[in-house]
């Protein structure tokens, strides 16, 4: 059952089915805030890795691959179609993961000066390293919203073709 559609008790009390009452789960913008914020979410934790040597980004992001690969092998042995599976995946799904790989780079940064700092005895943070991480973090934003868009406006379109 789709998330759009909820059970709700059929009019008829002798009868034993239950209707389908659909109401938007959610719509356009509220939708896209949902999504917007949980993405956001998902990356302000993934940037935690600063603070764990890229431990927690590391973690996070396995995570997130392994819970898209548990999906999409539940959806092909439920007998969804490989076509239908990519359909809905890949137009936000290749740039939302790229996103969330940009901050993680950023997240592994703390394991990166930890490392310099012990083979150089200095911790070799300079106006390049900043820009660098400033340009990380402003690509994996602007990625995260993308796709945050075209799962919002894009994919809804797609799922309502498939079913």
């Amino acid at each position: 059952m789709p998330l759009d559609m909820i059970a709700k008790e059929p009019t008829d009390p002798g009868s034993s089915t239950l209707m389908l009452d659909s109401r938007p789960f959610l719509d356009g913008r509220d939708e896209w805030r949902f999504i917007i914020s949980t993405n956001l979410l998902v990356s302000m934790k993934i940037l935690m890795g600063l603070l764990s040597f890229g431990i927690i980004s590391v973690v996070i992001l396995g995570w997130t691959g392994a819970i898209l690969a548990w999906s999409t092998l539940s959806a092909l042995d439920s007998g969804v179609s490989i076509y239908d599976i990519a359909a809905l995946i890949l137009p936000h799904g290749l740039i939302e993961m790229a996103g969330f790989m940009f901050f993680g780079a950023v997240g592994c940064e703390g394991l990166v000066l930890f490392c310099q700092k012990l083979k150089y005895d200095s911790w070799l943070i300079d106006s390049n390293r900043l820009a660098l991480i400033g340009r990380r973090l402003i690509t994996g934003f602007l990625l995260i919203s993308a796709a945050s868009i075209i799962e919002t406006f894009v994919t809804g379109q797609i799922a309502n073709k498939i079913n």
